[in-house]
């Protein structure tokens, strides 16, 4: 369930960085080398605000702001897996206690074994 999960946004991730660069390598031409696209794609989606690696063609801006718009949305969705991923385990843990909690009989719990705990713990 969960590795499936973390899969598919690694997926996403990748798959938009690779159509992100492709669009930059064919709206940029020859001049741009497949790593300058990349790369272009990459501090595109991370906000990282760079400058360009190449002066950017209309078409180019006009890429690169549907790449953000697809960034942002693929960030937020990332991060709402990754919190529903962490609270399912949470979750799952206090389920488990819980049950093998309800399963105990005919015992005592102790908070705090100072001294007064541990002559408690003594008549018990």
């Amino acid at each position: 369930m969960g590795m499936s999960r973390i899969a598919r946004v690694f997926l996403l991730f990748v798959t938009v960085i690779v159509i992100g660069a492709s669009g930059y390598k064919i709206l940029g031409g020859e001049e741009w080398s497949f790593l300058d696209s990349i790369y272009m794609a990459v501090i595109t989606l991370s906000t990282v605000g760079f400058d360009e690696v190449r002066e950017l063609t209309p078409n180019a801006k006009i890429w690169t702001i549907i790449l953000i718009s697809f960034g942002i949305g693929i960030v937020f969705y990332a991060f709402s897996q990754a919190t529903e991923l962490i609270l399912n385990i949470n979750l799952l843990r206090r389920n488990k206690m819980e049950k093998r909690a309800s399963k105990l009989k005919n015992h005592f719990i102790v908070c705090g074994y100072g001294r007064m705990g541990k002559v408690i713990c003594e008549e018990l």
